[in-house]
């Protein structure tokens, strides 16, 4: 216990007497960062008047009642926090770009105070330097407010003392010397008695040379600093003739904290030990702080060794207070801060807000600020005017962590007898600086008993040990933290909490045979207190108190947060519960259960690729197979669940139920058709799906579920369709295929190992500028335009025939729609069987016609050609030719030339029958219907239709065009009356005689080219036919021979030819001229004149 007089006498030739108890309670608001300071010699920076800079109004205690104060603010200076990262460059560019001065830069080095340019407004400067992008916050410098309630003229005693049980909490710690506690606040009476050897004294620094010896920014900085006149002198002087209303304000608070003890003299403070920092910044006459000042002074305190900062004021909230404080608290310094004197209300709503007591920290979760409400002997809340009084909290954090005594608290005064009013030592005040005060000298001796805690451990352990009022407080309930703090138990090794959030289970992934008791870590484990040694685990098969033992191996160090129990039963049921340990103490949770072991060890889940789907082969469509033969079930297999979506998937969870089940392990296939039992389609041709299969143990007890892996890698995209077979026969020929397969790679459909392999190319109409050419797929095995799809046509060689077996969906119903440009498209008949071309229509320009339409107006031609594969040659097609074949054979192609862009119809095969064939042209042979066929062959390839003849519709039947030349063959045309090469020419009739002019053109050099007319039988008799050869001059009569043959040049020039057809004379046939001539080579050349044309047989006789 201590020697100390409560309320002993004062010094010698000092007369007691009682004063106006003074309340001084400033509110700050600002914000912190975390740096150390500039060495910029501070100077006093509120030379200026104030200003008034929001709409909000201050309630706050007067010596008459309660008083209202506007929120004012340092007029021409404002304090901006620049983004993270800023660097001094930016600094000096926000000065340019502004025109302001930097007055100061805080420990957070992205803290500035500015002083502005002459005549801007402080809001509208922090307006615009909001705008600009380097700057996070901007703020007026506001001024705290220091809240005086007097209380009545008496000798006051210490009743707080035994209040908070300080003599018992001083039977273990009295403090020590090495906590230094900073008291920012209206300075200190140095000289005061009860303070003279407790003040901290700054041995890095030699007194009165003037010099910054430390190099901490601050001369000859011995005892603190005064911020409010930037000078070395941080003590308390009243002003004669003044009102002094606020001197004694931090005397009173340092007495409190730390007043020499047991030193039979005045007061006793709550820590004997401790040093007190004096830091003046409180204006004595009006009791308001700068905002900049005050967090001038907790950087100064920060960077000179302070433990405890005591901040018995408070004002609007500010932002810029937070970082301030965070890197004090971050800088291992505990912050106490007093609530509110004029019955303010902590709420979640940052207008009820109050700094610095409320600038606990960025995150919802932080408490950097020990937060002190007042209550009086009675331990009720504190009030002195009506409802006025210490504020609460009803926020849902922690603003206010505990109450502390505040009401008539004795403590020591400034002493000045010179000046009227300060001839004593000793005074009461009330309010929650002065419970401010008793909770900083308690941080204090809780960090000399405990010199390893962090400031939030200190948080903790204050608010742990508190004692419980509110059955005084009923209508405080919740509002006033922890309760009122209690000093020795503040002092006792407190349990450390109980883990957080305990779980047991059964061990996951295993074979059974364990248990997992997991908890989240005490908070005093690496933190709070952080005390904690271990951590101990004890297990009952009953759950009854007292049938708890610890298992084997169940001491796990701290830190730890789960224990393996192997020592179990699977499938019966245990309790747990988890002691934490500190060096005196364990503590235990309550207990978690029942729980059971089971082996929950799943089987192997099929890897990626081992499971198979593929669309059945040789079947009409509607079924998909799959396969996983690959895979090895384990011994205690229960069954494979089968599942299908029509998306991919990669967990079953959800799904509801499988596809199928199979319980036979050795059954790895599965085929998803259509069930002819119900006549339901199962599975739907065209639709792609996605399969997995999972993997089940058995069943090994009735409340459990097998084991199963529920992440699956999936088979697919599958498509289920009808399969065709197409053969084509070996050579070159123009293919299509009547199936859409869900790979369109033609690669992919004929098997192709390399793209070189698969001779096949495509005619594109739009290459070449228009004009047209070939895509090949070796150069361009990936190109969309020779992708198959319905209806496109491709030219395709082989040495062999090909078979292709064609999984996929045929042509949709209706008649097929394809789209067309200008040029020679090459098509494909889309259906698998020959389909006629009657009733074919084209769609321009949102018009629908026949192809006879489109060609009178010149949209499209009404004919196609098709390449034969046995003649190698084109084949017309047409609607009314009756010259020409009517059908396009089944997987063909086909040329189809349009001139504007359109869609062709193609009617399906059955719907054939309802075309109107009016337009047809009839079948008739006579002499004003007749048809001459014209054939040209080249080694293996050959023109096989060209037509010229009579008939009455010949403007309809003329100009037929050839298509694209194949590469190596050989073409035929005839000159129409324009001279353009086209495959038919018709006239009316034959006037007399008829001539035609032909060209022969081939690729393929060094071959013989063979003219032919197989058949005659449809030209009248009485014409003659010739065929001149205008090359050489020769003329054949057509009648008389089959055929003609030629070498060709070799230069790639057109061979040109006539044909001309006319009426036989009656005039005799005569020979003239008939000579003979003897030859170099030794034959004999015979010649003669014959008077018209006739077949002539030349007989040697000798």
């Amino acid at each position: 216990m201590i020697n100390s007089r409560i309320g002993s006498r004062p010094a010698a030739g000092v007369r007691r007497i009682a004063v106006p108890g003074l309340l001084l309670f400033i509110l700050l608001c600002l914000s912190l960062a975390a740096a150390v300071a500039q060495p910029i010699v501070p100077q006093a920076t509120h030379t200026t008047g104030t200003v008034v800079v929001s709409s909000q109004a201050l309630c706050i205690p007067g010596e008459m009642g309660p008083r209202v104060v506007p929120d004012l603010a340092r007029d021409g200076q404002v304090l901006v926090r620049l983004r993270s990262g800023a660097t001094d460059q930016d600094i000096a560019d926000l000065l340019d770009q502004t025109g302001a001065e930097l007055l100061r830069r805080y420990a957070a080095r992205h803290l500035l105070l500015l002083k502005l340019p002459p005549g801007v407004r402080v809001v509208d400067a922090c307006r615009e330097y909001m705008a600009l992008p380097q700057v996070e916050l901007a703020e007026p410098d506001r001024l705290m407010y220091a809240l005086r309630v007097p209380n009545d003229w008496y000798y006051g005693t210490q009743w707080h003392l035994p209040k908070i049980s300080a003599p018992a909490a001083w039977d273990t710690q009295t403090g020590s010397t090495n906590q230094v506690v900073a008291v920012v606040d209206s300075g200190i009476d140095l000289d005061h008695p009860d303070l003279l050897n407790r003040i901290w004294q700054n041995a890095a620094e030699t007194p009165g040379d003037a010099v910054d010896n430390d190099n901490n920014g601050y001369v000859d900085d011995i005892f603190g600093w005064d911020f409010l006149d930037g000078d070395n002198d941080p003590s308390a002087t009243p002003v004669d003739g003044a009102s002094n209303t606020y001197v004694s304000h931090g005397t009173h608070v340092a007495g409190i904290i730390g007043a020499t003890t047991n030193n039979t003299e005045g007061i006793a403070g709550v820590d004997w030990n401790c040093r007190i920092m004096p830091l003046r910044c409180m204006d004595p006459e009006l009791g308001t702080v700068d905002s900049s000042d005050g967090m001038d002074a907790v950087d100064y305190a920060v960077a000179n060794g302070a433990t405890v900062i005591c901040l018995s004021f408070q004002g609007a909230y500010s932002d810029v207070w937070t970082d301030t404080i965070a890197n004090a608290v971050g800088s291992g310094v505990v912050v106490v801060a007093a609530a509110g004197d004029a019955g303010e209300v902590y709420t979640d709503q940052v207008s009820s807000w109050r700094s610095p007591i409320c600038n606990d920290g960025p995150n919802y979760s932080d408490n950097n600020v020990i937060g002190v409400g007042a209550t009086d002997s009675y331990d009720r809340v504190w009030e002195w005017w009506f409802s006025e009084g210490s504020a609460v909290d009803q926020s849902s954090r922690s603003f206010i962590d505990v109450m502390a005594p505040g009401q008539n608290i004795w403590s020591c005064a400034v002493y000045e007898p010179a000046v009227a009013g300060f001839s004593s030592y000793y005074r009461s005040y009330s309010g929650c600086s002065m419970a401010c005060g008793v909770v900083a000298g308690v941080a204090s001796l809780v960090r000399a008993q405990f010199p390893q805690f962090t400031p939030a451990s200190v948080v903790n352990q204050i608010r742990s040990a508190a004692d419980n009022i509110d059955s005084v407080n009923s209508e405080y309930v919740g509002s006033i933290g922890a309760g009122r703090v209690n000093a020795d138990k503040a002092l006792d090794d407190i349990p450390p909490a109980l883990p957080r959030s305990i779980m047991a289970y059964d061990t996951p992934n295993d074979s059974g045979g364990s248990m997992t008791v997991a908890w989240s870590k005490s908070t005093d484990d690496g933190r709070g207190a952080n005390d904690v040694v271990g951590y101990t685990v004890q297990r009952s098969d009953t759950g009854e108190a007292g049938s708890f033992a610890t298992l084997p191996g169940g001491t796990v160090p701290a830190g730890t947060t789960n224990f393996v129990d192997t020592l179990v039963t699977d499938y019966r049921d245990y309790y747990y519960r988890v002691g934490v340990r500190d060096g005196s103490n364990i503590v235990f949770t309550n207990s978690v259960g029942p729980v059971q072991a089971r082996d929950d060890t799943p089987p192997d889940a099929l890897a990626p690729g081992q499971l198979i789907a593929a669309d059945i082969q040789g079947d009409t469509g509607g079924a998909i197979g799959l396969s996983w033969s690959t895979y090895v079930p384990p011994a205690d297999f229960g069954a494979y669940r089968i599942w299908r979506a029509t998306t991919p998937f990669t967990n079953v969870e959800g799904m509801g139920a499988p596809l199928a089940v199979i319980t036979n392990a050795n059954t790895k296939s599965y085929v998803d058709a259509d069930n002819p039992a119900t006549e339901e389609e199962e599975v739907v041709d065209g639709v792609e799906y996605y399969y997995a299969v999972t993997v089940q143990d058995i069943k090994r007890h009735p409340d459990w579920e097998p084991n199963e892996i529920l992440d699956v890698a999936v088979a697919g995209p599958v498509v289920a369709s009808p399969n065709f077979t197409v053969s084509y026969p070996p050579g070159l020929k123009m293919i299509a295929i009547g199936a859409q397969p869900h790979n369109r790679n033609m690669g992919a459909i004929f098997g192709a190992a390399n793209p070189g392999d698969l001779k096949l190319a495509r005619w594109d109409p739009e290459a070449n500028g228009g004009q047209g050419a070939y895509v090949v797929y070796a150069d361009s095995p990936n190109a969309a335009f020779l992708e198959q799809r319905l209806g496109r046509g491709f030219w395709y060689s082989s040495t062999t025939g090909t078979v292709l077996n064609i999984s996929g969906m045929p042509p949709p119903a209706g008649n097929y729609l394809i789209n067309v440009v200008p040029g020679w498209n090459q098509l494909g008949n889309p259906y698998g069987v020959a389909t006629p071309v009657a009733g074919s229509r084209i769609t321009v320009f949102n018009n629908e016609m026949s192809l006879a339409e489109a060609n009178a107006i010149g949209y499209a031609r009404d004919y196609f050609w098709r390449f034969d594969p046995y003649t190698n040659s084109y084949k017309l097609i047409s609607e009314y030719m009756t010259f020409a074949e009517q059908e396009i054979p089944k997987d063909q192609g086909f040329y189809f030339r349009s001139f504007e862009p359109g869609v062709l119809q193609l009617p399906r095969p059955a719907g054939v029958a309802s075309v109107d064939f009016s337009k047809t042209v009839k079948p008739v042979v006579d002499d004003n219907h007749w048809t001459l066929r014209l054939v040209a062959s080249c080694g293996q390839m050959s023109d096989t239709d060209n037509f010229i003849g009579v008939n009455p519709d010949a403007a309809q039947l003329s100009g037929v065009a050839s298509p694209p030349m194949v590469d190596g063959s050989v073409d035929l045309s005839v000159a129409d009356e324009s001279g353009n090469r086209v495959a038919t020419s018709f006239v009316k009739a034959v006037n007399g005689s008829q001539t035609w002019e032909l060209s022969v053109l081939t690729a393929a050099a060094g071959q013989p080219v063979v003219l032919s007319w197989p058949d005659l039988s449809q030209v009248p008799a009485r014409y003659r036919i010739k065929l001149v050869d205008t090359a050489t001059g020769r003329t054949i009569n057509m009648r008389t021979a089959t055929a003609y043959s030629y070498d060709p040049a070799g230069d790639g020039a057109a061979r040109k030819f006539e044909v001309t057809i006319g009426e036989q004379t009656t005039a005799a046939l005569t020979i003239t001229g008939l000579q003979t001539m003897a030859t170099n080579a030794g034959g004999v050349q015979v010649s003669f004149a014959l008077s018209q044309d006739a077949s002539v047989d030349v007989e040697v006789l000798n």
